[in-house]
């Protein structure tokens, strides 16, 4: 019974294993199945993957050519233009200059392709055309931010590694990942492609704001197109003086002489916005005079009076001075077409319009400090009718694209006026133009002219830097090409205060640092001093050397907070000018002079003690007075005499050295110093050295008729019979200008032989000292020749064959004609010149009808 139980339980058991294994086998075929199903499944998608691929790739890149050929053909200009730059015969300059445009045209670099892959005709077309497609989509898709949407898709990662969850997965998990996560989020942000298309931007542009076209220059709007001409980077750092110079300080006197007595001042001109027939005389009556600008203030434009304009919140906070009140309101009107034009080619304009550009670019300077930053911190202007250089669109070396504005840049804030001006019948450009704290412009609207208009405005000399290549943004239906630049506003833009100050500011810096040379080289003194205490022994005791010092010290700086106390108008007066720099220069020299008039001019105790409290102008007057003395009491000749007369030549201003830009007796005949002509001799100068024109001092002091100085000159043994470079005596220019003083020093102090020959000695023209006389006027002076030398000194000709009479006739010189007939009787009104010229011929070339009519009733 046991056996047949046991036998029954592992009969059990056998069939329940086979059972049991029969079952695992079905289970382990089932899922070799869906394994194999899955690797169908998955073989499946990597087959379209790859097709896909290979379909993007060779449809799309490799063959170069777009699945919408027709959509993407070049327009004809630009084919034009590819077909002028295949020719290899066109010049290099040529070939930059059609890669340059088709850049801007297409925003592609058109000579890579041409390049890299040496493709001719219609392969070169279509490869280019290729990609302009890319370029353009590229630009567009990067309106939708498609990198945006799929970082927001990717989950896990962490700082250090952000895609660590794409680095671990597989190939099959990344590619299901990206069929279905990805390509939903990818659908949704390509479905709103069309949210990208504003609005048409409008029609016609509105009269006044055409200053926002860069191409100013054609009344016609804009027609044609040229290259735009910018400076380099080292033209910012010259700034505005170096491309206009200087303005007037008396700023309002300066601004009407240029609006109204300038050489264009009543010239009419045509602006090509504003379309007004005008004159600049015109335009500064219509914001000075209340009657023309209430004549002129119609059709939007409103020409607001200044006192208005000066009590205007923005006025006083900005701190604005009338003249840039006036300068401001004039450029907002049609006289900035004449500003940007003198900016833009300065050399070429016979008016600047200087101290009215200076008082423009100083009224911006400060109105920027209160404009406010505009939303996104951008301002934009058209690129109608022109092109841009190549310094816009290739970086250089350093990896800088851009160029200076020589014009002052008119912005807007509002993109659709710009747009208006980006251009017509092709591919429409704008420059957009990020801002900052810094470089913000300035707002012109509570002053303009046109109040309508949103103008931001930039100095003139700022700097435009390309950031990118081009972009599109879209405008209705039609795609707009956006540059986008950095603006640099010209950081050495100065306001009028610095100018009108900077006379000041200077002087003052100067008369500092000769005050702090006087501090440092009175320490220099130290052995001198403790040499000369030795035979003053109170000076020791009390120590004056040091109050005298001191006394400098203190002096010298007095002398700085003088020139620090004037104001700065002051200092623009021409002659306060020049007295200050006299100081300036003057007050080192006197300084050290009073501590060595102390060390080698007195002698004895307390004489340190009794300069403490005397000026350092009476030290110096001492010091003059003594040397003089002292001068005269030496030899005429000798070492001593000659370092002496030199030391007071000094300080009298005259240097004597062999760099001396004048001759010393030049200079001292005109500054009126002729007592120094002996000292100058004595201090060993040569006294005949002239000026580059020949002429030596005693040349000048007889043009000048200082007989004091011609006296002393010939005194001190100056050559007499010199001539300069023209071939005139000192008595011929005495002569011209009618010095008859000067020709009886020269009588007195020379024999008769040489008086003779000065006044008959001819110029390299045969000119003498009877033509001079007779062409200027001076009736004493042939009076006194004939006197002197007899009649036939009169009768003298030229060269030319002239004579007196004509010289008088060509100069209207009736008295004289009138002498010479008198004189030598009437046919030396009958004379002719070689070339057969009467008096009467050299009386019409001077205009002078008087002395027609009196040739005639003397002569017939």
């Amino acid at each position: 019974m046991s056996c047949l139980c046991f036998k029954s339980s592992r009969i059990q058991a056998e069939e329940s294993h086979h059972l049991s294994q029969s079952t695992c086998v079905k289970d382990l075929e089932e899922a070799r199945r869906k394994i194999s199903e899955l690797e169908e499944a998955l073989q499946k998608v990597r087959s379209a993957h790859d097709q896909t691929s290979t379909c993007t790739s060779e449809g799309l890149y490799l063959d170069g050519q777009s699945l919408a050929d027709q959509s993407w053909s070049l327009p004809d200009d630009v084919r034009s233009k590819l077909n002028e730059l295949l020719n290899l015969s066109i010049d290099p300059g040529r070939s930059k200059e059609l890669e340059n445009e088709l850049l801007v045209m297409l925003g592609i670099q058109v000579g890579v392709c041409k390049q890299e892959e040496k493709l001719q005709g219609q392969d070169y077309e279509r490869r280019v055309a290729r990609e302009w497609e890319i370029s353009r989509k590229i630009n567009s898709l990067g309106e939708l931010d498609l990198l945006r949407a799929v970082a927001e898709c990717i989950p896990g990662g962490n700082s250090k590694y952000p895609l660590a969850w794409l680095e671990g997965m597989r190939q099959e998990d990344l590619s299901a990942f990206c069929q279905t996560t990805i390509a939903n989020r990818l659908s949704e942000v390509l479905r709103r492609i069309q949210a990208c298309h504003s609005q048409e931007a409008g029609g016609h542009p509105s009269e006044g704001n055409t200053k926002y076209c860069l191409n100013e220059q054609d009344a016609n709007w804009c027609k044609g197109t040229k290259q735009g001409v910018y400076g380099k980077i080292e033209e910012f750092y010259g700034g505005l003086v170096d491309r206009i110079g200087l303005p007037q300080m008396q700023l309002m006197k300066g601004m009407e002489d240029e609006h109204c007595r300038g050489e264009d001042s009543s010239v009419p001109f045509t602006t090509s916005n504003y379309t007004i027939n005008t004159t600049p005389e015109e335009q500064w009556k219509a914001v000075t005079d209340p009657e023309t600008r209430r004549f002129l203030s119609d059709n939007g434009r409103v020409i607001r009076d200044v006192q208005e304009l000066k009590n205007h919140p923005t006025a006083i906070k900005a701190k604005l001075a009338e003249a840039e009140i006036i300068a401001l309101q004039l450029y907002t009107g049609p006289m900035y077409f004449k500003y940007n034009q003198v900016l833009r080619a300065p050399t070429e304009a016979s008016n600047k319009y200087t101290t009215t550009i200076h008082c423009i670019v100083s009224g911006l300077v400060k109105l920027s400090h209160h404009t406010s930053l505009k939303e996104g911190r951008r301002v934009w202007r058209g690129l109608k009718g022109l092109t841009l250089p190549e310094s816009f669109l290739k970086e250089d070396e350093l990896g800088v694209s851009g160029g200076v504005e020589y014009g002052l840049l008119s912005t807007t804030s509002d993109v659709k006026t710009a747009i208006q001006y980006s251009g017509e019948g092709g591919e429409r450009i704008v420059l957009e133009m990020s801002c900052g704290a810094v470089d913000r412009g300035a707002s012109l609207k509570f002053l303009s002219q046109y109040p309508g208009e949103e103008e931001i405005l930039y100095p003139p000399m700022s700097y435009l830097e390309v950031l990118k290549q081009p972009q599109y943004m879209g405008v209705g239906g039609d795609r707009v090409k956006v540059l986008q630049l950095k603006i640099n506003s010209n950081v050495m833009s100065l306001t009028i205060e610095d100018f009108v100050g900077k006379r000041k500011q200077l002087h003052v810096a100067l008369m500092e640092n000769i005050a702090r040379e006087v501090e440092r080289d009175l320490k220099e003194f130290g052995p001198r001093i403790q040499e000369r205490l030795k035979t003053a022994v109170a000076d020791s005791f009390y120590k004056s050397h040091e109050k005298l010092m001191k006394s400098i010290i203190d002096e010298c700086w007095q002398m700085v907070q003088e020139s620090r106390a004037q104001k700065a108008e002051w200092y623009n007066d021409e002659k306060r000018y020049k007295e200050a720099i006299e100081n300036s220069n003057i007050m080192k020299e006197m300084a050290m002079n009073k501590i060595r008039h102390w060390i080698e001019d007195t002698q004895g105790d307390l004489k340190c003690e009794a300069l403490v409290g005397e000026p350092m102008k009476s030290s110096y007057w001492k010091t003059m007075a003594d040397l003089k003395y002292k001068i005269n009491n030496l030899p005429k000749e000798g070492k001593q005499r000659q370092e002496m007369s030199q030391r007071i030549c000094q300080m009298y201003g005259l240097s004597v050295s062999h760099e001396q830009s004048e001759p010393l007796t030049v200079l001292a005949v005109v500054r009126g110093q002729s007592e120094l002509i002996p000292l100058i001799k004595a201090s060993g100068c040569d006294m005949n050295v002239s000026l580059g024109d020949g002429r030596t001092g005693l040349h000048v002091a007889a043009m000048l008729g200082m007989e004091g100085s011609v006296k002393e000159l010939l005194m001190a043994g100056i050559e007499v019979t010199a001539k300069d470079k023209k071939g005139k005596t000192c008595a011929y220019w005495a002569c011209e200008y009618g010095h008859l003083e000067v020709l009886k020093c020269l009588e007195y102090h020379c024999s008769p032989e040489v008086l003779s020959l000065l006044v008959r000695a001819r110029t390299d023209d045969g000119r003498t000292c009877a033509h001079a006389a007779s062409e200027g006027g001076h009736l004493e002076i042939l009076e006194y020749l004939k006197e002197t030398f007899g009649e036939d000194v009169l009768r003298e000709s030229r060269n030319d064959g002239g004579t007196c009479a004509h010289a008088a006739s060509q100069e209207g010189r009736l008295q004289v004609l009138n002498y010479l007939k008198e004189t030598c009787g009437d046919e030396i009104l009958r004379v002719k010149k070689n070339n057969g010229g009467s008096c009467a011929h050299s009386a019409c070339h001077g205009g002078h009808l008087e002395v027609l009519r009196y040739l005639k009733e003397t002569c017939g």
